[in-house]
């Protein structure tokens, strides 16, 4: 039996692409784009919930570039911001990240320390 027929599903038996999907009581959400999360620890928290504000540095590198020099609007900047705008409103953690991070507490301590050492 071929990987093909095994990947549609006629080698169980099965419908194949007209099989239902798995509804949320198993454990499937219905939100596009929504993830969960296993094994979150104190260690893991922080960097896994925050990750999406990785995207922030990416836009302002390029809106800096952009700019940096006497701005004049040519045509392809409408393409640019178009792409600049999607990535900033996507970058943003959910409540719920912000929430699940705050089991990382201990390094969010130790680094409120170290800037007070610093700066003090």
């Amino acid at each position: 039996m071929s990987c093909f027929t095994s990947w549609w599903g006629h080698d169980r038996g099965k419908a194949g692409l007209h099989e239902p999907l798995p509804d949320a009581a198993a454990g499937w959400s219905d939100r596009a784009g929504s993830v969960t999360f296993e094994n979150l620890r104190w260690f893991n928290a922080a960097p896994t919930c925050l990750a999406p504000l990785l995207g922030l540095p990416v836009v302002w590198l390029i809106a800096k570039a952009r700019v940096a020099e006497a701005w004049s609007f040519e045509q392809w900047d409408l393409l640019i911001w178009a792409g600049l705008s999607a990535q900033l409103l996507s970058c943003w953690p959910s409540s719920t990240d912000l929430v699940q991070s705050l089991r990382s507490w201990p390094l969010y301590l130790a680094g409120v320390s170290l800037a007070m050492m610093h700066y003090l």
